[in-house]
């Protein structure tokens, strides 16, 4: 009696896991910046054709700011800002199913806006509905991937020396050097978004990437302005007078960011960058020193930082220099 009660609980916990068993499986998820396309791979693992209708969704996590103790209203440790979720937005799901053959194996291309805000490394759930009958998807496969890198986007950086300071050895005052030759992928650079100094991990497409804020950047569309950075031009700067007196002067960068926040209220650093035609990085440099300055304020939507102008109003006035110097000789 007890085999025969063994055998049939045996029996219904195989029929359980075969039944539940997925019939496809989302095994790998890749970003191409330069396309503006995310690629997910879907393997058929049953033995006949099945249609699937995968959806992909960005796993946000909360920041430590919006997560305060009820009773010292304190925020929490930096360390569990990614324990926390906070929503799923939507990035891509096909309207129609696509049919995947008996173990084969389909990439599934999902064009990305600009401003979606991926970047690589982030975490991404993907929810597939699948089914024999593309009128009728019973089954669902769920699994969560991490945004990789293309491998042809990746390169090692070349061998650099590693120099350590000079040190004091047995106390006669003898000084020696050390010069170490180091092997390794990072690449030590000031990273222009945080504005840190270290080693960054990853280059992409020319590109590097900072693994502390996220921030892509010394790339090939931002030469243009680290050229204009370095050279020793004169360069046409704008008069602006507070109610305190204090002049400030302008570089045409900042006067072009001032001049479309004018007509366009709120916008992100990265519709700033992509309408004045500017890398990235340099935008978000240029909007720090002016907020730094209080012509230049900034509010939180959602997960995004909006920048507006406070020139129009009554703390700031920004003058023209020729008409300046026609109606009042004191600014020549």
């Amino acid at each position: 009696m007890y085999v025969g009660f063994g055998l049939g609980l045996a029996a219904l916990v195989w029929l359980k896991l075969k039944k539940t068993k997925p019939w496809v499986e989302p095994k790998d998820i890749t970003y191409d910046p330069c396309e503006k396309k995310i690629f997910l791979d879907i393997e058929n693992k049953s033995k006949e054709p099945v249609y699937v209708k995968p959806a992909i969704r960005k796993i946000v996590f909360a920041s430590p700011s919006e997560w305060r103790d009820d009773k010292t209203n304190l925020t929490y440790m930096s360390g569990s800002r990614n324990s926390v979720i906070k929503n799923f937005e939507l990035i891509g799901e096909y309207a129609s199913p696509i049919r995947i053959e008996r173990g084969e194996r389909k990439r599934i291309e999902y064009p990305v806006r600009w401003d979606a805000g991926i970047d690589f490394f982030d975490n991404i759930r993907v929810d597939c509905k699948c089914g024999n009958d593309p009128k009728k998807l019973e089954g669902t496969a769920c699994n969560t991937l991490q945004v990789k890198p293309q491998a042809k986007d990746l390169k090692i950086s070349d061998e650099k020396p590693l120099k350590l300071t000079p040190i004091e050895e047995g106390g006669d005052g003898e000084v020696i050097s050390f010069e170490v030759r180091k092997t390794s992928m990072p690449v030590e650079a000031k990273c222009s978004g945080c504005g840190v100094e270290k080693w960054l991990h990853w280059v992409v497409s020319d590109m590097h990437l900072c693994d502390e804020c996220g921030s892509i950047f010394l790339g090939k569309r931002d030469e243009p302005a680290l050229e204009e950075d370095v050279l020793d031009e004169e360069v046409d700067f704008e008069l602006v007078l507070d109610v305190d007196g204090k002049n400030i002067m302008l570089n045409d960068r900042q006067s072009d960011i001032l001049d479309l926040l004018d007509v366009e209220d709120q916008l992100t650093s990265k519709q700033i960058a992509e309408k004045i035609g500017c890398s990235h990085a340099t935008v978000g440099k240029e909007l720090r020193n002016l907020n730094r300055l209080g012509i230049v304020d900034r509010v939180k939507v959602r997960n995004k930082f909006k920048y507006f102008s406070l020139r129009d109003r009554d703390k700031i006035m920004i003058y023209d220099e020729e008409l300046v110097d026609e109606e009042n000789s004191m600014w020549t």
